[in-house]
């Protein structure tokens, strides 16, 4: 299991954490590029996490950033920005791609 960004309250989180359901602890992973809160997350056919969109980056407004982390390196890359900057949306993995569904652009 994974958390990914959110906020604990107070502020917008670049964190980035696993369960592993046999040993029953949590690890630190490495940290998102951008702050985000309201962002989706899908697993890709890739098995890749992609985080998309969201709230928060350096100016605390929608995103239309978009990240994909890589679970052998231990690490996020930058991919191709959404067309439209949203928070709160959805996100679906198809053989043939990542569907970014709905939201809010602010």
């Amino acid at each position: 299991m994974y958390i990914c960004g959110g906020n604990d309250g107070n502020n917008i989180l670049d964190s980035f954490e696993a369960f592993d359901t046999k040993k029953e602890k949590w690890s630190t992973l490495a940290s998102l590029h951008w702050k985000r809160d309201e962002l989706a997350i899908s697993m890709g056919p890739d098995n890749k996490i992609y985080a998309i969109g969201g709230f928060g980056g350096p100016k605390n407004s929608c995103l239309s950033a978009a990240e994909r982390y890589d679970p052998v390196k231990n690490e996020w890359e930058s991919i191709a920005n959404l067309n439209i900057p949203r928070r709160a949306l959805s996100a679906v993995a198809l053989p043939d791609g990542i569907y970014a569904i709905g939201g809010f652009d602010g």
